[in-house]
């Protein structure tokens, strides 16, 4: 075969060529593209879906309140917090929170939901009206959750007393008012046999104001006011230890008032009076007994001569007189012993109170001489204040008497 013949048979297989479609066969249309066009379908009916269908609540949770503090660790009030279970979206909006007591609302707020959550803090002052347990709702969509809160930080009865007590500092016996908050707790409603005691930290607390008066027999009432932080800080007891000080021996009276700004300004127990209401005490300090001069040595028959200072810091007070016991707790030579033997010396009304006095012991010993000073401190002779109002100050000297 020439080349001729080989062209002319290629060029033959061309004509023979004929297309699909013009033989009446169907195109095929690829897979893909149809998976693509149902799939965004279905993600935009769901988009809508979600678009248009309103949140819903399933179910409305409340947690258990706890307190919570500011500086100093002081308790101020709670905090409660709110969950919700929404359907295929999260849910926003306002729920109403109520807190009741003994049946009756004492306190409402709105509570703003988000992205299913939401709290509310709560001051103790908006809602608390004595010691007790207090019911906690929340309602959303017709859903409602509960949960209780046990108030223990509202003091009944504040209580004065006045004793005379030495002051651990100085040694000082000196007249104090007690004043005294008492608490009575609630049962546990979750054992009613226990008895929920108060944290110890709320004796102490900024949010109580204590307010006591002194009126003293001379002069203006005096005033003070302080919170109860101010007077413990960080000790745990409720007690409040005040001296009562004064220029002037007389009858001083004293009152106290706490004002607990834990409850509600309407609560019975947002101010405390005192009880009794006024304490009146007669209040005299001791005289004191100034430096005496006095020998430690004297012959037999040789006249032992003591001065005798004393003053009386009361304004008002003096001193009134003098008791000298020469022989108190005598140690003599003499087998038969001494009898006791006590000079008095009685102080004018304006006289001074600077005395010498003098005695003479006719055997040797050494003796103990008791000096005891007295003011004008009595109420009077019928009724004597009692034994703690002390109108004395007293000491002891020794002398020993020899022979040469």
């Amino acid at each position: 075969m020439n080349d001729e013949e080989v062209v002319i048979a290629e060029v033959a297989d061309e004509d023979h060529h004929y297309d699909v479609e013009e033989a009446g066969e169907p195109r095929r249309i690829p897979v893909g593209p149809i998976v693509a066009v149902v799939m965004i379908a279905l993600i935009l009916a769901g988009l809508g879906l979600y678009i248009f269908t309103p949140p819903s609540v399933n179910e409305v949770l409340i947690l258990a309140p706890r307190d919570v503090s500011r500086m100093d660790d002081q308790r101020y009030g709670i905090e409660v917090e709110m969950h919700v279970t929404s359907g295929m979206k999260s849910y926003d909006g306002n729920g109403a929170l109520d807190i009741i007591f003994d049946g009756e609302i004492v306190h409402s707020r709105t509570v703003k939901i988000n992205e299913d959550s939401g709290s509310a803090v709560i001051d103790y002052g908006d809602f608390v009206m004595e010691n007790g347990i207090y019911d906690i709702r929340f309602s959303l969509e017709g859903k409602t959750a509960t949960t209780y809160y046990i108030a223990k930080m509202v003091p009944g009865n504040l209580n004065i007393s006045v004793q005379y007590m030495t002051d651990i500092e100085s040694g000082e016996a000196r007249m104090m008012a007690i004043v005294s908050p008492e608490f009575t707790y609630p049962v546990d409603p979750d054992d009613p046999g226990r008895i929920v005691i108060g944290d110890s930290i709320f004796y102490y607390s900024w949010n109580y104001d204590l307010e006591t008066t002194l009126t003293p027999p001379v002069g203006d009432p005096i005033a003070t006011k302080q919170s109860m932080w101010e007077y413990h800080r960080n000790r745990t007891y409720t007690k409040v230890w005040l001296p009562i000080e004064g220029e002037y021996m007389g009858y001083y009276s004293f009152s106290a008032k706490l004002i607990n700004h834990f409850v509600k300004e309407s609560s019975p127990y947002r101010e405390l009076d005192s009880v009794p209401e006024e304490l009146v005490e007669y209040l005299n300090r001791d005289p004191e007994l100034g430096d005496i001069s006095a020998p430690t040595r004297v012959r037999v028959n040789q006249e032992a001569k003591l001065t005798l200072r004393a003053t009386d810091p009361d304004e008002n007070g003096r001193i009134t007189y003098y008791a000298v016991d020469w022989d108190y707790g005598a140690t003599t030579d003499d087998d038969e012993g001494t009898v006791s033997e006590i000079q008095m010396i009685e102080i004018v009304e304006g006289g001074s109170s600077t005395v010498s006095v003098g005695h003479t012991y006719s055997s040797t010993g050494t003796y103990t001489i008791s000096i005891t000073v007295a003011d004008n401190g009595y109420v009077d002779d019928e009724n004597p204040p009692v034994e703690n109002y002390r109108k004395f100050d007293s000491t002891l000297l020794s002398i020993t008497v020899t022979l040469l």
